[in-house]
Formats: C-alpha cells, sequence, structure tokens
C-alpha cells in the first residue's frame, strides 16, 4: 500500500515540490507524493511546447498493450514541462489537444442519434459515446 504525502508549495522552504516529490520518490521511497499545490490555467505556450513535445517523441503510442508503457510515455513528456505531471499533460492533451479531436458542435443527425442512444441506454456516457 502507498502512504500519500500531501506537499504545499507554500510549506517547502524554497525548491518546487514535484521535483522535491520525484526526488523523494526516485532515492527509494515507496511514498506517493501528491501535490496540493492549486493548479494554474495552461499558457498558449505551455500547450504549444505540450503538442511539439509530444511530435518530437514520435507522437502518441498507436497500439498500447501496457498501461505502464504509457505511463511511461507521459513521464518522458512531462519531463519537459516544468511544473506539470504526466497525468496534467495526458489529460491536456487527451482533453483539448490532441487533433483527431472535433471540437464542432454536433450536427441534427448527430444530435438525433444521441437523442435515440439516450432514450434507450439512458444516460450511460460511457455507452452512448
Amino acid at each position: 500500500f502507498f502512504r500519500v504525502y500531501s506537499v504545499s508549495i507554500l510549506s517547502m522552504s524554497g525548491g518546487d515540490a514535484y521535483q522535491e516529490a520525484d526526488a523523494y520518490h526516485a532515492n527509494g521511497s515507496h511514498a506517493q507524493y501528491r501535490c496540493t499545490a492549486i493548479p494554474t490555467c495552461w499558457t498558449p505556450q505551455e500547450a504549444e511546447k505540450l503538442v511539439m513535445e509530444v511530435a518530437a517523441a514520435g507522437g502518441l503510442p498507436t497500439v498500447v498493450t501496457d498501461c505502464g508503457a504509457l505511463r511511461a510515455f507521459w513521464r518522458r513528456i512531462s519531463e519537459q514541462m516544468v511544473g506539470r505531471t504526466w497525468q496534467a499533460c495526458r489529460n491536456k492533451w487527451a482533453d483539448y489537444l490532441d487533433s483527431t479531436l472535433c471540437h464542432d458542435e454536433f450536427s441534427l443527425e448527430e444530435d438525433k442519434i444521441i437523442i435515440e442512444t439516450v432514450k434507450e441506454q439512458g444516460y450511460k456516457w460511457t455507452i452512448v459515446a
């Protein structure tokens, strides 16, 4: 089992909480750090850098049979993103920056399909999606 230690950037005497947590974990501790710092919005420059880092890494792996490999990919990316965890990088990519995402409004046909599926399945959004 992991022990979770809460680290506040405000309570730290200098240094970066993420670097401190990474250094502590790298020293062989089995403790898992969770930063309680207030998350900040991504700047356009950070978003652009994330896109560039994913492209430089050869893009997102298309076939992943091991979740650890995908986590390792995002950890390598996050090492280039100061102050961003691998989870934050993955979420920003998956929710906003992935070029395969379509952010357009739904067409009337798509609206009808969604309404019909909700009538059949209920509000089970993983099934509806």
